[in-house]
This record gives C-alpha cells, sequence and structure tokens, in this order.
C-alpha cells in the first residue's frame, strides 16, 4: 500500500482552542441558554449577549440603529438568511459553494475574481459602482480565507 505525504490546511477548522476557552470549558463557564428564557441561565445568556453586542458596536463604530447582528449556528444558516430577499449580491469566485449556490438566486450577482496571489481584485466593484449607489447591496466577503490563508485587507474596501 502506497503512504501520502498529505497537507491539511483548513487552519481556522483545525486551530487549537485558546487556553482561556480551555479553562471556561474546564470551569463551567460557558454560557449554554435560550436568551429568550426568564431563568438565571437564560438571563445570564442574553446579559453577554448584549455586552458582546455593545462591544461589537463600540468596536467598529456603528450605531445600533443603522446596524443589526444576527447569531447563527452555521455559515450555510447565516448565509441563506443574510441574502433572504436580497435583489443585489456580491461574493467572491473563491466563496464557499453555499454562498455561490444562494447568490445564484439573487437577481443581480457580481463574482469578485482572486489575483494570483489570492487577494480580491476589486476592478469590477469598481466598473460597477454606480449601478449599485443608490441600491441596497448584499456583500459577504471572507476575512481570512480558511483555505488558503489569504487575509482580506479591510482598507482596500474602503477606498472603493
Amino acid at each position: 500500500m502506497a503512504t501520502y505525504n498529505s497537507f491539511y490546511l483548513d487552519y481556522n477548522s483545525t486551530s487549537p482552542l485558546h487556553q482561556s476557552v480551555i479553562n471556561a470549558f474546564s470551569n463551567g463557564d460557558i454560557l449554554f441558554a435560550n436568551v429568550s428564557s426568564q431563568h438565571n441561565l437564560g438571563k445570564k445568556s442574553s446579559a453577554f449577549i448584549s455586552q458582546i453586542n455593545n462591544f461589537l458596536f463600540n468596536y467598529f463604530q456603528v450605531s445600533q440603529k443603522e446596524y443589526k447582528i444576527f447569531y447563527h449556528s452555521g455559515v450555510t444558516e447565516a448565509v441563506n438568511t443574510f441574502f433572504n430577499g436580497s435583489k443585489y449580491a456580491i461574493c467572491s469566485v473563491t466563496d464557499h459553494p453555499c454562498v455561490k449556490n444562494v447568490v445564484e438566486s439573487v437577481e443581480d450577482q457580481l463574482y469578485l475574481n482572486v489575483k494570483a496571489d489570492g487577494h480580491l481584485d476589486l476592478q469590477n466593484i469598481n466598473k460597477r459602482s454606480n449601478e449599485f449607489k443608490s441600491q441596497s447591496v448584499h456583500i459577504n466577503l471572507t476575512l481570512v480565507h480558511n483555505e488558503t490563508g489569504v487575509v482580506l485587507n479591510l482598507s482596500d474596501l474602503k477606498k472603493n
């Protein structure tokens, strides 16, 4: 039987847990309750989610009146929720198939190509930006690509 050397490059899904997470599990400090429940664990979970929301809105300096945060159990559910009812959608050709499958059902799509180094080629978005200015556009981009390790440079997006 032949043996093969192999490399699994999906570090995001196989990375080791941070020590603080290991400690939380060991101490039983993980909140696991329905945030709508009126019992103590539900109330603690709800308060924790509120703290997380406040942190995220402050960190990104955005208004809670203008933006929403959605929590979900997995990427397919999130993508379906996010693009539901969209008329215009943008994603990368290297996005997960569940993203591209949902985007295909949107009325008008734009698929961003990637350059040889794995970074997004934003020329297409520049060409079509005038079309999108007065429209509500849903954009799905991966901050850290789980197979290539390419990190999206958010400042590049601000320029476009």
